[in-house]
């Protein structure tokens, strides 16, 4: 997130950035779940005093509605995709077990048991 920067508003800027959509395109709807990722060292400890090492990430999933049916390949002079297979899926495909990241499936159940995704 940037400085400044809602849940809300930085949903939209990551997910138009990273489908290539316009921004007009994506609706917040919800925050889903916010965990914190704990790493026992970082680049910056060298710096640190003792007891003070170590870095965290916080991450919050909002769960998104978008308007478009098709996802746009980014340029070959932007940044590259992580894959290159990309599609829409449902969230019960993506909670068969094991069918993709732990994560990504822990959120959609929550989305889906708290009525946000059906």
């Amino acid at each position: 997130m940037f400085r400044g920067e809602t849940f809300f508003d930085a949903a939209i800027r990551k997910t138009a950035d990273e489908t290539g959509s316009d921004k007009s395109l994506v609706t917040p709807k919800a925050v889903i779940k916010t965990w914190n990722t704990f790493f026992p060292d970082s680049n910056w400890d060298k710096e640190r005093r003792p007891g003070f090492e170590g870095t965290q990430t916080v991450n919050t999933i909002v769960l998104c509605e978008f308007e478009g049916d098709e996802i746009e390949q980014k340029s070959e002079s932007k940044e590259q995709w992580a894959v290159s297979d990309h599609r829409w899926v449902s969230p019960d495909e993506i909670l068969v077990k094991g069918a993709y990241d732990k994560y990504v499936q822990l959120n959609v159940a929550i989305a889906k048991r708290r009525g946000l995704l059906h």
